[in-house]
């Protein structure tokens, strides 16, 4: 009976490490730089309470030009990059427990690279109120998360 409980106490640990606590596996925070580390896809995200706000090609401008944590390698992140960081469980924001600083308002569009393949004016977002995504025009205005690899 007590390997048995040893071995379940074991995966109660590891099953809190994994899911439990206040960052998802793999995420960490620095709060001296304002950046979130994704150790998996070795991702670094900007993390300050100043965020950007603007269509597409501001968007892609602000990123390509910010020099933020000691760092100048930013870029707009891609769809898949900017949904990676969404906690479905949570609801408003709907965004990984790592970070801190988000938008606020009824809804909380942020702007991926990721143009629409049959219409240029159109590109990915994603919501964190509730952590969907979808196509949204180029002209639109939306909150900007920059990103890095590292």
């Amino acid at each position: 009976m007590s390997k048995f409980m040893s071995i379940l106490t074991g995966c109660l640990l590891c099953w809190n490490v994994a899911f439990g606590g206040d960052i998802t596996a793999g995420f960490s925070r620095d709060d001296a730089k304002n950046v979130v580390t994704d150790s998996i896809y070795k991702l670094m995200w900007q993390d300050g309470k100043d965020i950007f706000e603007g269509a597409y090609d501001e968007a892609v401008k602000y990123c390509e030009n910010l020099n933020f944590a000691g760092y100048s390698d930013w870029r707009l992140p891609r769809i898949d990059e900017l949904i990676s960081i969404t906690d479905k469980t949570k609801f408003s924001p709907a965004i990984n427990s790592a970070f801190k600083n988000i938008a606020s308002g009824e809804f909380l569009c942020y702007q991926s690279s990721t143009k629409y393949i049959n219409d240029s004016s159109s590109a990915w977002v994603v919501d964190f109120v509730g952590g969907n995504d979808g196509w949204d025009s180029v002209f639109a205005r939306s909150f900007v998360r920059c990103v890095r690899r590292y």
